[in-house]
């Protein structure tokens, strides 16, 4: 466009061909991209659509979806074979991954009543998270809450919660549009969370049932054992987001974005870029969606400088570090 600018005719008749050719141009690149980005829509979106509200003859397909995901956590942590398990979703997964993750967690929170081990952080971890997370937490309290998450998971292991799932990683998840796809308005969505419908990080708190002064995600059960509530799992579970952020152009993730200003604040949001020459990422910016499909890709023969602070991550970079193996 700023080469056509730049080219000025006398002839009122060429300079009026030449921006009806112009015209044509934009108006043919605006239809490829459209439908592109409707395909990519039918697909992606149209998957995750039917996931999150599923119609009559969808639901049973969604139901054993959910049935193997928790079968699959169930036999890894009776298998004895490892000692952590990290859970990866990209897309349509990360909100399979989140279902599974609490219907799995409602069946594995319960501590062994035989067990007397103290339970300290579990007793006051509201209180400590409530310390470190504001509105908008830094990384170095962000950095804290995640330690504190991974030392609640090894109390709550001693006080036999057989619970190993130590990371929720997602990138490219359409979470993001969560508000829209599970609620009719952010108010309703908000009142899920609060109502503990939907777990969040960290999680939402509800008034003791022995003790109605003290607000907290656990609650003394009847063997007088400290159990958290249902919708806690991102209690010893740190949840950290990948996503490429969204441009003027539609380029960036339509489908990934930002998910603590829906879930809370303990959820890690990472922005990456992608792990290309900064000339060859420039041209793949310009094909819509496709950096959806880019984050665990790299250049061939390209090594990626260095992170800077306040810069976004290389994306496969910050997708290796948050596995965290």
């Amino acid at each position: 466009m700023s080469g056509v600018a730049g080219v000025f005719y006398d002839e009122w008749d060429d300079f009026a061909r030449l921006n009806a050719l112009w015209s044509g141009a934009i108006l043919l690149a605006a239809s490829a991209v459209a439908g592109i980005v409707n395909h990519f829509i039918a697909g992606y979106l149209a998957d995750a659509s039917r996931y999150f509200a599923p119609r009559p003859p969808d639901i049973d397909r969604r139901n054993a979806i959910r049935d193997a995901g928790v079968n699959l956590l169930r036999n890894l942590h009776k298998s004895g074979d490892y000692d952590r398990v990290i859970l990866a979703c990209h897309s349509l997964g990360s909100v399979i991954g989140y279902d599974i993750l609490r219907l799995y967690w409602d069946e594995a929170r319960k501590p062994d009543p035989s067990n007397a081990t103290p339970q300290p952080l579990l007793a006051g971890f509201d209180a400590s998270a409530k310390e470190l997370l504001r509105a908008e937490p830094t990384l170095a309290e962000l950095q804290k809450f995640q330690e504190l998450q991974t030392q609640l998971g090894k109390e709550l292991g001693r006080a036999g919660v057989n619970w190993l799932i130590t990371d929720f990683v997602t990138f490219g998840s359409p979470l993001t549009h969560a508000d829209s796809l599970w609620a009719r308005s952010d108010l309703e969505f908000a009142r899920k969370l609060d109502e503990r419908e939907f777990p969040a990080c960290p999680p939402r708190c509800d008034a003791d049932r022995r003790d109605q002064t003290q607000i907290r995600s656990a609650f003394l059960n009847a063997d007088r054992r400290w159990e958290p509530h249902a919708a806690a799992v991102f209690g010893p579970t740190r949840w950290t987001n990948l996503y490429f952020p969204m441009t003027w152009w539609p380029g960036g993730d339509l489908v990934g974005g930002p998910l603590a200003p829906l879930f809370g604040p303990g959820v890690r949001d990472i922005p990456v870029k992608l792990s290309y020459s900064n000339r060859r990422a420039w041209w793949m910016r310009k094909i819509p969606v496709l950096s959806h499909i880019k984050y665990w890709s790299r250049q061939r023969k390209y090594t990626p400088p260095a992170d800077l602070p306040g810069e976004r991550k290389d994306a496969l970079r910050a997708l290796r570090n948050f596995l965290r193996l």
